[in-house]
C-alpha cells in the first residue's frame, strides 16, 4: 500500500533521521578536535575561527545547487553521495600536513554536510503529517543531538593525538548510507524546480530566519571555541569534552518536549523564550566558570533549550511550503543558518582576543539579546493591530 502524509513509512523517517544523526557526530567531533589541535599548534583564536567559518562559506556556496541536484538525480541518491564525500574529506583532514591545506578540505566536508542536512530535513518535513510535524521534527533534533553527544564521546575515548577520531567519525558517517539505500524508494520525489528563487524565501519568514541565524552564530562558535575557552580558563581537554557532552545531553532531553510544545504554543512566544534563555545562559557562563558544578547546570539547560530555535523554524517552513518550494525554503533556511556559522566563529574568536577569554560569551549574549528584542518588537506590533 503506498504511503501517505498521514501514514509515513517508518523506514523512511528512520533513514532520514539516521543520515542527519551521523552529521551531528561528524560535526561535533571534527570542530572541537581541529580547534584543540590548532590551539596546540599555537594558532590564534581568530584564525581558528576563520578555519571553522568554512562551514558557513561552504553552505552559502553549495546551498543553491542542492535542490536542482536532487531534482535531477533523486533525493536519496544525492544524500548517499554527500555522505560518502563527507566521510572521505574527514579522513583527508587527518592526512594533510599544513594548516592552510585544511581550508579547502573543510570547505568540501561542510558542502557535503550542507547537502545531507537540507535533503534530510526536506525528507522529514515532506513526510511528516502536518498535525504532528513538531513531534517528528523534535524527534529529528533529538537524534541529531545524540549525534552531537556521540562526537565528543568518541573524542574523549580516542584522544586527539592519532588518526583514531578521524577514522571513527568517517565510519559513523559511512554507516548512515545503509538505511538511506534501504529506504530510497520511499524518499519524497522532487519533479519540478521551485516557483521562485531560493533567496526569496528568506523574506517570507524573517523571524524564523533571524532565529536560525543567531542560533548558527552561537552553535558554531560554541563547537569551535568553547574547547579553547575551556582550556584558557584552566580545564583539561577531557573536562572540556565532558562539558560538551553535558551540553549535548541537555539537547537530547529537551528536543522532543520542545517539538510537542511547538505543535501547541505560540511560535512568536517560543522565539522570545528561547532567545531570552540564550542571552541569560551566555551571561551566566563567565559568572560560574570557576564553579564546575554550576557550570554543568548552566551548560545543561542552555544547551538543551536554545536549539529549539532551529526546530521552531523548520516547523514554520513545513507549514508554509510544499514540494520543491519546501526544499528551496529549507535550502534558504540552512544558508541563513550557515551565514551565522560563517561570521560566528571569527566574531567570537575576536571577542575572546579582546577580552580573554570571556569576550566569547559576550558576543553570543549580544546576538541572543538582539533576537529577543526583535521578537518582542514583533509581538508588540502584533498586539497593537486592530482585531478583524
Amino acid at each position: 500500500m503506498p504511503h501517505t502524509a498521514s501514514n509515513p513509512p517508518l523506514m523512511s523517517i528512520i533513514a532520514a533521521i539516521l543520515a542527519v544523526t551521523s552529521v551531528g557526530a561528524g560535526l561535533s567531533l571534527s570542530m572541537p578536535l581541529l580547534s584543540m589541535l590548532f590551539e596546540q599548534q599555537e594558532i590564534s583564536g581568530l584564525w581558528i575561527g576563520l578555519s571553522t567559518a568554512m562551514a558557513g562559506l561552504a553552505a552559502i556556496v553549495a546551498g543553491p545547487f542542492i535542490t536542482p541536484l536532487a531534482v535531477r538525480f533523486g533525493v536519496a541518491q544525492m544524500l548517499m553521495v554527500f555522505l560518502l564525500v563527507a566521510a572521505a574529506s574527514l579522513i583527508g583532514l587527518y592526512l594533510v600536513s599544513s594548516f592552510a591545506a585544511t581550508f579547502p578540505l573543510r570547505l568540501l566536508f561542510h558542502a557535503a554536510i550542507t547537502g545531507i542536512i537540507i535533503l534530510s530535513e526536506f525528507w522529514i518535513n515532506a513526510t511528516a503529517p502536518p498535525e504532528r510535524r513538531g513531534f517528528f521534527l523534535g524527534l529529528y533534533t533529538t537524534m541529531l543531538s545524540l549525534g552531537f553527544v556521540a562526537g565528543p564521546t568518541i573524542l574523549r575515548l580516542t584522544g586527539i593525538e592519532s588518526a583514531a577520531p578521524f577514522i571513527a567519525g568517517a565510519l559513523v558517517i559511512i554507516i548512515a548510507v545503509v538505511p538511506v539505500a534501504l529506504a530510497a524508494r520511499h524518499a519524497p520525489v522532487l519533479e519540478d524546480e521551485p516557483e521562485v528563487a531560493w533567496w526569496r524565501f528568506i523574506f517570507l519568514s524573517p523571524l524564523a530566519m533571524g532565529a536560525v541565524f543567531v542560533f548558527g552564530v552561537a552553535e558554531s562558535g560554541l563547537l569551535a571555541l568553547f574547547p579553547v575557552y575551556g582550556l584558557r580558563i584552566g580545564y583539561t581537554p577531557d573536562l572540556v569534552a565532558t562539558y560538551l557532552i553535558t551540553m549535548g545531553i541537555g539537547n537530547v532531553l529537551f528536543q522532543l518536549p520542545i517539538g510537542l510544545l511547538i505543535d501547541r504554543a505560540s511560535k512568536l512566544g517560543l522565539t522570545i523564550l528561547f532567545a531570552t534563555v540564550g542571552f541569560c545562559g551566555a551571561i551566566a557562563v563567565p559568572l560560574v566558570a570557576t564553579n564546575p558544578t554550576m557550570l554543568y547546570v548552566v551548560i545543561f539547560f542552555w544547551g538543551g533549550i536554545i536549539p529549539g530555535l532551529y526546530t521552531l523554524g523548520l516547523a514554520q517552513l513545513g507549514a508554509a511550503h510544499k514540494g520543491s518550494n519546501l526544499a528551496a525554503a529549507n535550502a534558504a533556511f540552512i544558508m541563513v543558518y550557515s551565514f551565522g556559522n560563517l561570521i560566528g566563529p571569527p566574531s567570537i574568536g575576536k571577542g575572546m582576543e579582546v577580552w580573554d577569554p570571556h569576550g566569547a560569551m559576550w558576543v553570543i549574549a549580544t546576538a541572543f539579546g538582539a533576537l529577543s528584542l526583535y521578537a518582542l518588537a514583533r509581538l508588540s506590533k502584533f498586539n497593537q493591530q486592530p482585531s478583524q
